[in-house]
C-alpha cells in the first residue's frame, strides 16, 4: 500500500508539468531514394532482390553510420526572475544549450560499402537493406540519441 501511495504521489507531481501549446503543424513532401545508377556504371549489381545468375560468395557485410553531435551553445534566453541590481535573483540571461547532429548521408555510407566490396572482389551486393538504428547515450546530465543508418547485403562476385 505505501508503495502504491509513493507511485501515486509522483505521477501526480510530474503530471503537473506545463506544456507548449502548438496552434500549426506545417504539411510534409519527403522523397528518399538512394542512386544505384553510379555503381551500374562502374559494372556493380546493388539489389534488395536474390541475384539469380551464377556468382561466387564474397560474404556477408554489415556497414553503419552514426553522425557525430555536438553539445553546444544555440542562443540566450531572459531570465524570467531577473531583477536589475539584485545579485540574488540569478543573471540576466540564460544560455542555451542543444545537441546540434552532424548531417548523416546515406549515399556515403553506400560509397564505403561499395569500396568494401570491391576491395574484396566483389561486383555485386545482393539482398541489399537499409535500417535505421540509435546510440542512446544516457545516465548523463544532457542526455541524447543519435539517429544513424545500417546498410547490409550479400557480396557476390557475378561470374559472366
Amino acid at each position: 500500500m505505501k508503495k502504491l501511495l509513493i507511485v501515486l504521489t509522483i505521477t501526480i507531481l510530474t503530471s503537473c508539468t506545463s506544456l507548449e501549446k502548438i496552434s500549426f503543424i506545417p504539411g510534409e513532401e519527403n522523397l528518399y531514394g538512394i542512386d544505384f545508377k553510379r555503381y551500374s556504371d562502374e559494372g556493380f549489381l546493388v539489389t534488395p532482390e536474390k541475384y539469380l545468375g551464377e556468382y561466387e560468395s564474397i560474404g556477408l557485410l554489415t556497414y553503419e553510420l552514426v553522425p557525430s553531435s555536438n553539445y553546444r551553445r544555440t542562443g540566450r534566453q531572459p531570465n524570467p526572475n531577473y531583477v536589475h541590481g539584485s545579485t540574488s535573483s540569478g543573471p540576466q540571461f540564460y544560455d542555451i544549450y542543444k545537441w546540434v547532429d552532424e548531417k548523416m548521408d546515406t549515399q556515403q555510407a553506400l560509397d564505403s560499402l561499395y569500396n568494401i566490396c570491391v576491395k574484396n572482389g566483389a561486383n555485386g551486393l545482393m539482398n541489399f537493406r537499409t535500417e535505421e538504428i540509435t546510440r542512446a547515450y544516457l545516465g548523463v546530465e544532457n542526455p541524447h540519441t543519435v539517429i544513424g543508418i545500417r546498410l547490409s547485403g550479400f557480396a557476390i562476385k557475378i561470374n559472366p
